[in-house]
């Protein structure tokens, strides 16, 4: 009986095909000689037989700088506390020794590099299955971005080896050419509009979108920090922000709200956090293998201890973060039971802490009543350390891990040029920079924050107990500023904010800048008053302010100081302009009145009664009074903004003070570089046709 053969199934000739492929590809990659010897003898030739079985170079070579700049581990392996021990493998170091092309990558990147180029040739063979490996792929792609960003950064970024030769030099050519060629990329943001990365050196590649995690635990946060239990209920918002703080680029977040200050508080105080804890846990470790082995050489420290530096303006956002701070690093414990864990804490109690008031502020005004609640001096400074299972407040400066101080508190020991003692030493290790609210520094001194931007990163007057045998080779070289994070956080962004930002900030891996398009606060006025706009024509910034007062003096002051004017109130932003606007009217002899910064209660409560009554017929009014006061003057009969209001919420404000009359009127006179402050107002498509139009005068309704 003759048995039929089974025709062989359609998966055994799929994998039969798929070995034939693989074999001919095998082949192709021959050159002639080598298929010449493998037609005669059946085989290779046995010097080519480690060319076959490890392509490595030739593979490393073929890689394009968009695929140097794709993360080169397969998986993500968050790394625990024991792990930090080990030497982990520096994804910018190998990355830059790769593109200088002249020193080998260790095995175990090559091993990732080989994997993934591999995967790359076979999936773009199989076209059956080629748009479902694609997307899963690039899915997979953006995952490891967004952890490589947020979890290994601290590793790649304080623990670059600087003793290969080739990474040294491309870092100080870098650095030489700075700020060189700029590379930007825009994304869309979940919560905050477009993000806008920046960079001048190659390291960690842009995601093309932004998938951060789910939980705080893949952000590799310390063991000591008890997120789960002090901060449960984190939203989207708060996990996307806390991916670009751990990314340790430069942030600017101008979209700080009062409802959103407690969450966003919290992100930066759990990133401080956990770069301190981060960096003296490595350090305690080393010291411990310091002890058993002579020989390690290990480079962990700068010139000093403190590492996280937190600029505020009031005492009353300081005791925030400092509660917060006990809260992640205490655990889950209310604040009146950690006295044993926290020293100092009574006194600090009584200096920060407002006694015997119930409230907050009195005020009708509920934004001011957020703002001012508390203990609103602008004068402090205090250092915080911690060890292992401690937190000290009021920690000697050049012992902490933490300092948190306002800028007239530091000018006050910084000094400045010319002073007899200068002391910005404890400055000179500055890893980590936080500015919160940034609009509330500019109602106070600027100068005084500019000044410890200068400050920072300098190279230290005195050693003190300095151990330059673990110094890094980039805090030897001078490069302390470029590896520097600075996070900017306001409510709006001005001039002055962009210059510093400018100016003061060289993160070599780049910026992250968050823009959300404005509608302005036009859009909020109750009442209708005829508005018109003054464009001045200027061609330099510094000629902005004569150009402006001329424009005032010609053409607006002599429209208004007529018998038919009276109850004309002036809001002036800057104070320099107040002065000398005070000066002229003194010199003409004009009837005015002033309400500024300087002004005492019985003179603003005097003038408050003359402007009513119909007494006055200017009233110079700061922008800086008004902020700190936020009174409701009655009586307006017209109003001219000498420039647009810094804060956008003040333009509808002042224009409801006004009584309704038929003929109360609103002047403002602005600049081409009053662009900021306009688009706050008006809008950023209006304000954009308002400075580029032909026409010098624009009217609201």
């Amino acid at each position: 009986m003759v048995r039929r053969m089974k025709k062989p199934s359609k998966s055994i000739k799929k994998v039969k095909k798929r070995k034939a492929e693989e074999d001919i590809d095998e082949v192709t990659k021959l050159s002639r000689e080598e298929r010449r010897f493998m037609k005669e003898y059946g085989e290779t030739h046995p010097i080519h037989e480690n060319k076959l079985q490890s392509p490595i170079e030739t593979k490393v070579k073929r890689t394009s700088r968009k695929q140097m700049n794709t993360p080169l581990v397969s998986e993500p392996q968050p790394s625990s506390e024991s792990d930090e021990d080990d030497i982990h493998v520096n994804p910018v170091s190998e990355l830059l020794k790769l593109a200088q092309g002249k020193s080998r990558p260790t095995k175990k990147v090559r091993t990732d590099v080989i994997t993934n180029l591999e995967k790359q040739r076979i999936n773009t063979k199989s076209n059956k299955n080629e748009k479902k490996n694609t997307s899963i792929s690039k899915d997979t792609l953006i995952e490891k971005e967004s952890y490589i960003d947020s979890s290994v950064s601290f590793e790649e970024r304080y623990n670059i080896d600087l003793s290969q030769a080739n990474i040294f030099k491309t870092l100080k050519s870098c650095i030489e050419n700075y700020p060189g060629n700029l590379v930007t990329n825009t994304t869309k943001s979940l919560n905050f509009g477009k993000v806008v990365y920046s960079r001048r050196l190659a390291g960690p590649a842009f995601p093309t979108k932004l998938l951060y995690p789910a939980k705080f635990d893949q952000f590799n946060l310390k063991p000591r920090i008890r997120v789960q239990e002090v901060c449960p209920e984190a939203d989207d918002a708060q996990r996307e922000l806390f991916y670009h703080f751990a990314s340790y680029r430069d942030v600017v977040f101008p979209q700080r709200t009062l409802k959103g200050a407690n969450k966003l508080r919290e992100m930066y105080v759990l990133h401080a956090l956990n770069h301190c804890l981060s960096t003296r846990t490595r350090i305690l470790k080393n010291n411990e293998r310091l002890k058993n082995t002579d020989d390690l050489e290990i480079h962990d420290q700068g010139f000093f201890r403190p590492k996280v530096l937190i600029v505020l303006p009031y005492k009353s956002e300081a005791e925030k973060v400092v509660k917060l701070l006990i809260k992640y690093a205490q655990g889950n414990l209310d604040f009146d039971k950690v006295d044993k864990e926290v020293r100092n804490l009574d006194r600090f109690e009584k200096e920060f802490q407002v006694q015997n008031q119930e409230g907050g502020p009195v005020h009708p005004n509920a934004e001011y009543r957020e703002l001012f609640d508390g203990n609103t001096d602008d004068c402090f400074r205090i250092g915080i350390s911690f060890n292992r299972t401690r937190m000290h407040l009021y920690s000697e400066f050049y012992s902490s891990d933490i300092l948190i101080a306002s800028p007239l508190g530091l000018r006050l020991i910084v000094g400045e040029k010319g002073d007899e003692k200068q002391e910005f030493d404890f400055l000179s290790s500055i890893e980590v920079l936080i500015v919160d609210q940034a609009e509330s520094l500019l109602m106070q001194n600027w100068d005084h924050f500019l000044n410890v931007l200068k400050n920072i990163n300098q190279t230290p007057q005195q050693t003190r107990d300095t151990d330059f045998s673990r110094l890094r080779r980039w805090v030897t070289e001078g490069w302390s500023k470029y590896f520097r994070q600075n996070i900017f956080l306001s409510a709006f962004l001005t001039p002055e904010m962009k210059q510093s930002v400018k100016t003061y900030s060289f993160n070599l891996y780049g910026q992250v800048e968050f823009e959300k398009p404005l509608k302005g606060s036009i859009c909020q006025i109750a009442q209708k008053v005829p508005q018109a706009y003054h464009r001045i024509e200027c061609q330099n910034f510094s000629d902005s302010h004569d150009a402006r007062f001329l424009f005032f003096v010609d053409r607006v002051l002599p429209q208004f100081n007529s018998s038919l004017y009276h109850s004309v109130v002036i809001y002036i932003p800057s104070y320099f302009d107040f002065v000398r606007l005070r000066n002229y009217f003194r010199d003409k002899e004009i009837n005015f009145g002033q309400i500024g910064d300087y002004t005492s209660a019985a003179n603003v409560s005097r003038t408050r009664g003359n402007l009513f009554h119909g007494k006055l017929r200017f009233l110079l009014y700061t922008e800086r009074y008004h902020y700190h006061h936020r009174p409701t003057l009655r009586g307006i009969q017209h109003l001219i903004f000498y420039g647009p209001p810094t804060f956008p919420q003040y333009y509808p404000e002042m224009l409801g003070m006004i009584q309704p009359n038929k003929d109360t009127t609103c002047t403002v006179l602005y600049t081409s570089f009053d662009m900021f402050a306009l688009a706050r107002i008006t809008g950023d498509k209006r304000s954009e046709r308002m400075v580029l139009s032909s026409q010098n005068l624009h009217m609201f309704a």
